[in-house]
């Protein structure tokens, strides 16, 4: 004879107890109306699911904290223990407290946070499915009291990209099969592009964590800070032939994470493994995903103190509800169900098991941050001018919403030693008034050393993204990193005041890539008439550099409200405005001169879909909607033909194959530049023009140094023949250089370059061609005899010949031009220094 166990007894005459409560909570399947792993469930589905629970469990938290760029909403739903939820507020608060250096309430020593998150790929869609039988388990122990949340507060956010989700879910429960079909070659299994991993605008969440450039990552961070979890969890899926991975990762781990880190992610891994082990799964732990890159779902928790880890179903996509493995097994959605919800409930267990643990070690890493942070430098300064106040005050936001304070210097200083970026060398500085400053001296230093990294360290060459990222890089600001902190007061955008009653001779603004772009755009769109100089003037004793955009009153329609126009868009983009008392240049060229260019309203299109890099295409059609608002069409790759561009000024080419890119094609988009188009290629799309007759692009000039490569090229194939199989993996991180920073020598006298201060900029490398500087064109971009990556991890055979090599260039044709960008200025939306040339490249005239 069994006899139940008192606890279970107990959980039982709870649940007699509540028929308000628990017995109006139902499982997933019957609220839905079908078994979990028969189909996928779509997004407004769960969240009525989501809703349900909040409803049956009282006190629960159901957070509405935004919504995606289609409307779904984004829900976090919070559970714990009866007790717990009745004091949610005042838990949460301690919490804060303790982040902040005070003291925490004692009572609450023993409560973790830990925070689940689901389906931040859309076509990985078992993590939602799993996420609504995780949330049913932990109703049901709130309501029965078992125990399993004493001590931990439950956040689970089911659907981190409805979108996507959507996006997938919708074709799959579209085109599945009656009965489930596990033949890989079936239709259903078969994802048409651009899939559902990215989000509305085709930008991979799981990349943006750091960056918060997507609507969803803004939302999401807002709400992260209110709570701050002791352990994330990142649910995703990978290609079906896998068995299940999870903690510990990979190496490399960036060197800034703590040993307890380390150590809890190993004792997750044990639990998980036991309970997998019982069940005869699969499972592989320290292998394929590192802790490295800060803006994925672990690295980006861990940075900020918490355990953040991966957890990897074999599926995805192609999965379907049911698949046969290159091993002959069937794998349904239903087994990939139940492996996640294990893991997830393994890692509540853990978390609750070691909550005093977590909660000390989480205190302990913010104090260290504040009194003994561990990154290289101990504060950093960052010289702010006319040029660049701007761009400042858009960093100062940046790390604002990561909860990093930001100071200003109030009066000039004397000299001090600062180790300067790009230079990588230790040089004196003068600190003035109005440069910026930061502490790492302070509460989230962890993630603000990692974010200002110059060179990160690898315990291990083979990553899973890129290796660098430095922020001063990415935003183009001179960066010192100082020994010790200087001090400020609070940052404060620097005002900008609108202009009114002025009736000038017409007005200035200057090209630096901030809010002036935006401005520029709406301008033309509102139909007001533009010019722009294409040598440097003085007028009124201020001089106007190349590129500075131009409103002159003659050129406007006397019976618009132009003006009032301009003066409001100035003051919402930021920019400032100088009055022209008339057209008589003190210096340079008068208003009436020839180097005087109009610049025109262009009609743009982007090439995607098939053949194109989704991520691509959605960075070209997210800057343009949401950070330039100006129009854009986005063109079928594999159904347009430039014999049908009449109708456009700009066609955007984002990277990607392009397969139709024929002699025919090639003809065509020939004669369409000739005529006074412009191509912009990015990235791999210039492999389409590469070695084609006319286009002036080509890998070498001298075929003597192409020979060379192609010998040792040669030579390498042959000595790797005689290599060991385990060293196949090192073999093919000896090519890996995108990924990397290196110096470029801009022309800042072409239109292309137009805007930047200085000649030096810094490219993200997108790939790993080489192209020779345009014998007929203009080599804008160019990386210079001697120069070597600034960051980054550079195989050692990788960028061997990028010296003498064009990044980016102009190649005039005819009345048009191709203007090649061969490392994408618009990546991941975060390289805020390269956005202006794109800019430039899209509105100003190339010829």
């Amino acid at each position: 004879m069994h006899f139940l166990r008192p606890s279970v007894l107990l959980a039982i005459s709870v649940l007699l107890l509540l028929p308000n409560a628990s017995s109006q909570l139902q499982s997933p399947g019957l609220f839905l109306g079908h078994d979990l792993g028969a189909s996928f469930t779509l997004h407004h589905r769960v969240d009525d699911y989501a809703q349900h629970i909040h409803d049956a469990v009282p006190q629960s938290e159901l957070i509405n904290y935004g919504e995606t760029s289609e409307g779904r909403p984004l829900q976090l739903l919070i559970l714990s223990s009866s007790e717990n939820l009745g004091q949610l507020e005042a838990i949460r608060s301690q919490h804060l407290d303790r982040m902040n250096g005070g003291h925490g309430d004692k009572a609450f020593d023993d409560v973790a946070i830990v925070w689940l998150s689901y389906n931040v790929h859309g076509n990985e869609a078992v993590c939602t499915e799993a996420a609504l039988k995780v949330m049913h388990q932990a109703a049901t122990s709130s309501l029965t009291n078992d125990g399993m949340l004493d001590r931990v507060i439950l956040m689970i956010d089911p659907c981190l990209n409805p979108d996507g989700h959507d996006r997938y879910a919708s074709w799959f429960n579209r085109y599945a099969s009656k009965t489930p079909n596990p033949n890989p070659d079936a239709f259903e299994h078969d994802e048409p592009w651009p899939g559902g991993r990215s989000n509305h605008y085709l930008f991979d969440l799981n990349r943006d964590w750091a960056w918060q450039k997507q609507k969803e990552s803004k939302e999401r961070s807002v709400v992260y800070h209110q709570w701050m979890p002791h352990v994330h969890c990142d649910f995703h899926e990978m290609g079906y032939n896998s068995p299940y991975y999870f903690a510990p990762a990979a190496e490399p781990y960036h060197e800034s994470i703590t040993d307890w880190q380390r150590e809890f992610q190993v004792e997750v891994g044990k639990t998980t493994a036991a309970a997998f082990d019982k069940r005869g799964e699969l499972y592989y732990t320290k292998e394929s995903f590192d802790l490295l890159y800060p803006s994925y779902g672990d690295t980006y928790p861990i940075y900020n103190g918490a355990i953040g880890m991966t957890y990897e179903q074999g599926g995805s996509g192609s999965a379907g509800v049911l698949i046969q493995t290159n091993h002959g097994e069937l794998l349904s959605l239903s087994n990939r169900i139940e492996n996640h919800v294990e893991s997830s409930l393994k890692a509540i267990e853990t978390s609750a098991r070691l909550s005093e643990r977590l909660v000390d070690e989480w205190s302990n890493f913010h104090e260290r941050n504040r009194t003994q942070p561990i990154g290289r430098f101990g504060g950093y300064l960052i010289s702010v001018d006319e040029a660049n106040q701007v761009r400042a005050d858009r960093l100062a936001e940046f790390l604002h919403g990561h909860g990093i304070q930001v100071e200003k210097i109030t009066q000039n200083k004397k000299p001090i030693k600062g180790w300067e970026y790009g230079i990588r060398s230790e040089r004196s500085v003068v600190p003035k008034s109005g440069d910026l400053v930061i502490s790492s001296f302070q509460t989230h230093s962890g993630l603000l050393d990692v974010l200002f990294d110059p060179d990160p360290v690898l315990t291990d060459s083979l990553t899973y993204d890129i290796t660098t990222w430095s922020v001063p890089y990415a935003y183009g600001l001179r960066t010192f990193g100082l020994s010790k902190p200087l001090t400020g007061e609070r940052w404060t955008p620097t005002p900008i005041e609108a202009l009114s009653d002025v009736s000038a001779y017409g007005y200035a603004f200057r090209r630096h890539g901030d809010g002036d772009s935006k401005l520029l755009s709406q301008l033309l769109q509102n139909g007001l008439r533009l010019r722009t100089n294409s040598e440097p003037f003085v007028l009124d004793g201020i001089h106007y550099e190349r590129g500075t955009t131009l409103i002159l009153r003659g050129d406007q329609e006397l019976e618009s409200d132009w003006e009032n126009e301009l003066f409001q868009g100035a003051v919402d983009a930021r920019v400032e405005l100088q009055p022209l008392s008339g057209g008589f240049a003190d210096a340079g060229p008068d208003m009436g001169s020839d180097d005087i260019w109009f610049v025109k309203a262009p009609r743009v299109a982007a090439l995607t879909g098939p053949g194109v890099s989704s991520l691509g295409a959605g960075e070209v059609w997210w800057h343009f909607e949401e950070e330039l608002s100006y129009p854009i069409s986005m063109l079928s790759a594999e159904d347009s033909d430039p014999g049908d561009w009449d109708s456009y000024d700009v066609v955007i080419m984002p990277s990607g194959w392009y397969g139709r890119s024929d002699a025919d094609w090639m003809e065509s988009a020939s004669t369409w530049v000739r005529e006074g188009g412009k191509i912009i290629a990015l990235a791999g799309a210039l492999g389409s023009f590469e070695g084609e007759n006319g286009w002036g692009l080509d890998s070498y000039s001298d075929n003597s140094k192409e020979e060379i490569a192609d010998q040792r090229s040669r030579e390498e194939r042959q000595s790797d023949r005689k290599a060991a199989f385990s060293e196949r993996n090192r073999r093919r991180a000896m090519g890996i250089g995108d990924g990397s920073i290196y110096p470029v020598k801009l022309d800042v006298t072409h239109p292309l370059a137009w805007g930047y201060s200085t000649e030096r900029y810094y490219t993200l490398r997108s790939n790993d061609d080489r192209y020779a500087l345009l014998n007929r064109g203009w080599s804008v971009g160019m990386i210079e005899d001697g120069a070597e990556a600034v960051s980054g991890f550079v195989g050692a055979r990788a960028n061997r010949d990028l010296e003498g090599s064009m990044v980016f260039g102009v190649q005039p044709m005819g009345r048009g031009s191709i203007i090649y960008l061969s490392d994408n200025p618009l990546f991941r939306g975060f390289w805020e220094n390269g956005k202006l040339l794109f800019d430039n490249a899209v509105f100003l005239p190339m010829n």
